[in-house]
């Protein structure tokens, strides 16, 4: 690109993008952003019934079976479901982190946490990228989905503590 437009923010358009950093083909765009909106509503009762730390944990696994499909997976079939399981579990860990901050803080500072929570995710989001560039500019073609591994395996502890 030659200049910064909004075009280059709309959500499709980051959804391609991330699409094709993670999986590797333009085609498969349609994956997460059908997970993310298919895979809410169940992600949401499941966590009313299992519980927040539980279904962090549940969702964290499905990122590593995601990221190992996309890392071990050959087919545009498989692929394209390991996009869609991964764009759901990462909508799934903002929507299960908001209803836990909601059930632990109250009404009152509900939004000046939910401001912090949503800057740690912006963080995570530039920060991200940054961190797994680098490994796979080490580790050549796998140090994306190893740091995408790495990453998921620390959600999982974090989310094992409670």
């Amino acid at each position: 690109f030659r200049f910064i437009t909004p075009e280059q923010f709309e959500i499709l358009q980051s959804a391609a993008i991330l699409t094709m950093v993670v999986v590797g083909g333009i085609r498969t765009t349609w994956g997460p952003v059908v997970g993310a909106l298919l895979l809410q509503v169940p992600a949401g009762f499941a966590s009313d019934r299992l519980g927040h730390a539980r279904m962090y944990v549940a969702v964290w696994m499905v990122i590593i079976v995601s990221v190992s499909i996309i890392h071990f997976g050959d087919g545009f079939w498989r692929l394209a479901f390991a996009a869609f399981l991964l764009g759901g579990a990462c909508d799934a860990l903002y929507s299960i982190g908001f209803a836990r901050l909601a059930g632990n803080v109250s009404p009152a500072r509900l939004a000046a946490a939910n401001g912090c929570f949503v800057a740690t995710c912006g963080l995570g989001e530039i920060c991200g990228p940054v961190i797994a560039g680098g490994w796979l500019h080490v580790r050549d073609g796998e140090g994306f989905t190893m740091a995408l591994l790495l990453v998921a395996v620390i959600g999982v502890l974090i989310a094992r503590r409670g």
